[in-house]
């Protein structure tokens, strides 16, 4: 059982670093940038590098990519860029909503899949299929 779950835990490790590494390279290949999106057309060329140096887009790479990793093993998730809050705490507020919403999702589902699937069972086995 151990070995399973370790299997498991490795494959979901993989599995989360290879998206992780898929969105950071994405992001830095399209056209444009975070700095770019956040300035608009109003800021000036210098004020727009002071705001890449800011955000770390100046640095090669690779070792953005380190800095990114990083973070996220610290869970610092960065600030938006519209209201440059802390992403973590936007989370940290949307969670209890969410999981509210995919707990009553399930015990819908258990009260209604329970009885329409002994109904479906019941009448399969008495010859009288519905469908």
């Amino acid at each position: 059982m151990a070995d399973y779950a370790f299997k498991k835990f490795l494959q979901l490790f993989i599995t989360a670093f290879g998206v992780v590494t898929l969105v950071f390279f994405t992001l830095r290949f399209i056209p444009g940038d975070a700095a770019s999106a956040m300035a608009g057309d109003t800021m000036s060329g210098e004020a727009l590098e002071r705001l890449r140096e800011q955000m770390g887009l100046n640095k090669p790479l690779m070792v953005q990519y380190r800095d990114y990793l990083f973070s996220l093993a610290r869970f610092d998730l960065g600030e938006t860029f519209t209201t440059r809050l802390p992403v973590a705490g936007l989370l940290g507020r949307a969670i209890p909503v969410t999981l509210a919403i995919a707990i009553s999702t399930i015990v819908l589902t258990f009260l209604m899949a329970i009885p329409l699937g002994t109904m479906a069972a019941f009448m399969a086995h008495r010859g009288k299929m519905w469908l």
